[in-house]
């Protein structure tokens, strides 16, 4: 994940009482991750994260801003806004052990990096068909969609 070391967090200075992190996430944020549905955003996020008990860790997230999609319809660019607020909690383990309640990571290190949670639920939180309002999208593809049509 080079260049995302920004969103790793040692685990070892994380006790009850929550820390806080605030990260702007900008076109750059989303061109190191290897994805293709977002080509860019201005956002803002907050993880707070806390030791609930010995090596089960609460995250709490907090997501707004903007970002840049394809449009559905058009294939131009279309600005969506993103409001994302969500907790899970995260402990040591294989991908296999998770339930609802508990994602696992490897934690061997000490460290996790947020940054492709931060990703995913920016993703998800968008709605399925992501397109224009009706009447604007590209006239000139629209023109095409519709030939024939009539």
């Amino acid at each position: 994940m080079s260049g995302l070391d920004t969103y790793t967090i040692d685990l070892r200075g994380i006790h009850a009482t929550a820390v806080r992190f605030d990260y702007p996430l900008d076109d750059r944020f989303f061109e190191l991750l290897d994805q293709n549905e977002i080509l860019g955003g201005d956002l803002t996020a907050t993880v707070s994260l806390r030791e609930v008990i010995a090596d089960i860790y609460e995250l709490t997230f907090h997501i707004e801003g903007r970002v840049a999609v394809t449009c559905d319809r058009c294939l131009e660019r279309l600005e969506l806004p993103v409001a994302v607020d969500t907790t899970f909690k995260l402990k040591d383990g294989d991908e296999a052990d998770e339930t609802d309640d508990i994602k696992c990571a490897p934690l061997g290190t000490n460290c996790y990096n947020v940054a492709w949670d931060l990703y995913e639920l920016i993703e998800t939180s968008l709605p399925i068909l992501r397109a224009h309002d009706e009447g604007d999208c590209n006239p000139d593809m629209m023109s095409h969609l519709y030939e024939g049509l009539n």
